[in-house]
């Protein structure tokens, strides 16, 4: 599964985002229930989490960052969710289906 995956404001204005497309493999072989939010990401579509689910998400994603040690884009998405809690009105949007920035706005 892959995403874009971005830091934005109220106004879906890019703050901050990975500079690679982000893979995340260990998801095909775990129960997805595990998590609190990561199995909610569609790996077609968008989905968006706010300030109030970072602590959840970024729980999530130091879970799989031992399932994927190798993969530190992880430690980045954890950056985003991060700088996500610190601030009012932002956003964490993983982006499915898509292979750069262009093709999403």
């Amino acid at each position: 599964m892959s995403w874009l995956v971005f830091l934005e404001d109220e106004n879906r204005a890019e703050v901050d985002a990975l500079d690679k497309e982000f893979f995340l493999k260990s998801l095909k072989d775990v129960d997805r229930d595990e998590f609190k939010l990561i199995k909610y990401i569609d790996p077609h579509g968008d989905t968006v989490f706010n300030g109030l689910q970072m602590k959840d998400l970024i729980a999530d994603f130091e879970t799989v960052s031992k399932l994927e040690p190798d993969n530190k884009l992880i430690d980045e998405v954890i950056r985003l969710a991060k700088q996500c809690s610190e601030q009012s009105r932002m956003y964490i949007t993983f982006y499915g289906d898509y292979t750069s920035k262009a093709d999403i706005k």
